[in-house]
């Protein structure tokens, strides 16, 4: 009989690790499924940060070509402040 009971302790033995395997199994699983959607968002994550990036390169270029533009129209108008004082003379001379 003890052999018996032997052999039923083993089988019950075997099927508890059986199913303990198996929901190692599905753990696994598991946490494959999370690794992937962190692979995803990390890709999703990095094309976001590129395309900031690029955002920011082009305010940095439309910056400068703002201030380079700004410097254009001081220079301008500077010079037409030149011009105005210049003809402002030029008629002084007319006048009686």
């Amino acid at each position: 009989m003890q052999g018996a009971e032997n052999a039923q302790q083993t089988a019950t033995e075997a099927q508890k690790a059986g199913d303990a395997l198996a929901e190692i199994t599905d753990s696994v699983d598991q946490i494959n499924a999370m690794n992937s959607q962190i692979a995803t968002a990390a890709e999703e994550q990095s094309s976001v940060t590129e395309e900031i990036n690029r955002n920011i390169t082009s305010i940095s270029d439309i910056s400068n070509q703002t201030a380079a533009g700004a410097e254009q129209s001081s220079a301008a108008s500077n010079e037409l402040a030149k011009l105005a004082e210049t003809m402002k003379a030029e008629i002084e001379k007319f006048r009686l």
